[in-house]
């Protein structure tokens, strides 16, 4: 279930040199043909096999009507036909989809009511698992990939999304980097007919679960069950699971999930000796007698090479820092051929009240969030992008995120201001950074994040805010799961408890942690960042020849001479790589890439 392909037109023929052009540019890009096609009344389908590991249960139902997934679905007490149907009738959605949990896209082909042909493609609850869509040459064109579709529609560069991940570190709303290619929205069946799109229905909202709003009241003993059913759920469909193990709390509530549900998982941890998560994690593998893998830099891991900066720009569409996800791909390459599906804890921050800290003293208070402080806070981060770029832009980074979180949380409006810090938390960092990575990742091997399926999403969702605040929801989860795993240290030293006057004299090295947080406040003093392990970019020759700033196909996106200024002060002082010149550099590769492909689509 690695990628999803599909053409819908009026007329065969048109669609069919559409498809088969598509299908030209998958192979010489990705190296990769269909594993199953369909074909019926003016819609051309192609499911493409993942790049290592097997598909999963389930990619394909070649019926009538037929459907295929991308990502890793978990279909409970419905079959994929019944979904398909559900997809084309647009009748019985909504029973359809509550039988489906985790990160996926579906295409369906077939007749909708009347017996029109048609066809229907669907996102998942969070729009994790990334799909795009554009209408060319008379068609609509739906792919997981919007290189492809920039490709065929003969798009450039978008100036706004650009914009977006030099800033920051991804693209926001609809937008894909490319003009005119859209990303779909979460919770989304879109209909096509007739050639054309004829209709999106919304089956799920995020608004709608969350406290206040839901019929729910989610407290640590149901999201703690919600947890072991997702990933019993899970489980049920592969047979060598590999649990992501760090010291923090999400990986070690999803542990203590799978041992309450009876399940022998495997784990692995990545970092160095003497790092924080791989003490942790050890330190629980031993007591739990695990099979327990470290996966440590410049050892299990190698450094990135040009090759997998260039892969980790097609695998990621251009949207994410190939400097960052270049040795995801390794990480995640060197276990694809012993484990099927590997689980990670993402979204188990939600139940912690990620980024409730922006909120003030007034957490729960029916007022809107402050989305200028979101925007400076979590967005617009780095200054160095608006010199590079201002007189490109009529506004401010800062400015430009700002109304981009109002967006991104209107459906809020009127509710808590929880409800407004969780929508801008899972709209824009879990959706677009979180879920560039999941899609990333799906196109190498089957992964998970049980903590995203319906009931734990909702469980945490629908919680108070009281239950929820300073992350008290996390250690009551792990306690009811598994008290002696919630007895353990985390990274920080303390254990994983909640902290009760009978457990007070354990939590030393949290008041160290927080003494240390507040003195750096007050004072004004900047954290020292340990460095990332990543190739040192200067001595690649490739990197060095492609940011020369007087031959870069990009160097029209910034002022005057801020590029080559920047580019010869990153050299002058040896830099490794960091955030900012991995950013330029994937701008640069994005647009090196989609050039290779509009090329091939040409042919």
């Amino acid at each position: 279930m690695g990628q999803l392909l599909l053409v819908h037109g009026s007329d065969d023929a048109v669609a069919r040199r559409l498809y088969d052009r598509a299908l030209a540019v998958f192979a010489a890009l990705y190296s990769i043909v269909p594993d199953a096609e369909s074909a019926a009344g003016g819609s051309f389908a192609a499911h493409f096999p993942r790049m290592l590991g097997r598909g999963g249960p389930g990619a394909v139902h070649p019926g009538t009507p037929w459907i295929s997934t991308a990502g890793t679905p978990v279909l409970r007490g419905a079959s994929a036909a019944d979904v398909a149907r559900a997809m084309l009738d647009g009748r019985g959605l909504e029973d359809a989809t509550r039988a489906l949990d985790g990160y996926f896209v579906a295409v369906a082909v077939g007749s909708a009511p009347g017996g029109t042909d048609a066809a229907a493609v669907l996102t998942d609850r969070v729009g994790g698992l990334h799909a795009y869509i554009v209408e060319t040459a008379g068609c609509v064109v739906v792919c997981t990939s919007s290189i492809v579709l920039a490709a065929l529609a003969g798009a450039e560069l978008d100036p706004v999304a650009v914009r977006e991940l030099l800033a920051s570190h991804s693209v926001f709303e609809a937008r894909s980097m490319f003009t005119g290619v859209s990303k779909l929205p979460p919770a989304t069946c879109v209909s096509l007919s007739g050639g054309r799109e004829t209709g999106r229905h919304r089956w799920w909202n995020l608004a709608d679960a969350m406290w206040d709003r839901s019929v729910m009241r989610g407290n640590a003993r149901l999201l703690g069950d919600a947890v072991v059913e997702a990933v019993s759920a899970l489980l049920a469909g592969f047979e060598r699971p590999l649990f992501d193990l760090t010291g923090g709390y999400d990986s070690r509530n999803l542990l203590a999930a799978a041992l309450a549900g009876g399940h022998r998982v495997s784990t692995v941890v990545n970092g160095r000796d003497g790092d924080g998560d791989v003490v942790a994690a050890g330190r629980i593998a031993r007591e739990f007698g695990l099979d327990h893998r470290h996966q440590q830099p410049g050892r299990e891991l190698r450094l990135p090479t040009w090759a997998d900066l260039r892969a980790a720009a097609l695998l990621g569409d251009g949207e994410c820092n190939v400097v960052d996800y270049a040795p995801v791909v390794i990480g995640q390459s060197h276990t694809a051929a012993e484990f099927d599906v590997t689980v990670n804890g993402s979204f188990g921050e939600v139940c912690r009240g990620y980024w409730w800290d922006l909120l003030g003293v007034w957490p729960g208070r029916r007022r809107p969030i402050d989305a200028s402080r979101f925007a400076m806070r979590r967005f617009a981060t780095h200054a160095w992008a608006d010199r590079m770029t201002a007189d490109r832009y009529p506004d401010t980074a800062a400015d430009h995120f700002t109304r981009v979180i109002e967006r991104a949380v209107a459906d809020t409006n009127g509710m808590p201001n929880t409800a407004g810090a969780d929508a801008a938390y899972i709209v824009l960092r879990m959706q677009r950074w979180s879920g560039r990575i999941v899609s990333l990742t799906s196109r190498i091997r089957p992964c998970a994040a049980p903590f995203m399926f319906a009931r734990p999403l909702e469980a945490a969702l629908s919680a108070p805010p009281r239950r929820r605040l300073f992350g008290r929801m996390a250690p009551r989860v792990v306690t009811y799961l598994n008290p002696r795993l919630a007895s353990l240290p985390l990274e920080k030293g303390y254990p994983a408890l909640p902290i009760t006057p009978l457990t007070l004299h354990r939590f030393g090295p949290l008041t160290a942690e927080l003494f240390g947080k507040v003195k750096k406040r007050l004072l004004g003093v900047k954290p020292v960042l340990a460095p990332r392990e990543r190739a040192p970019l200067w001595d690649i020759a490739e990197v060095q020849d492609l940011l020369d700033s007087r031959t870069m196909v990009t160097r029209h996106f910034y002022n005057g001479n801020s590029l080559r200024e920047f580019l010869e002060r990153a050299r002058g002082e040896h830099d490794a790589g960091p955030v900012t010149v991995g950013r330029v550099l994937t701008v640069e590769l994005a647009a090196r890439v989609l050039a290779e492909a509009r090329a091939l689509a040409l042919r």
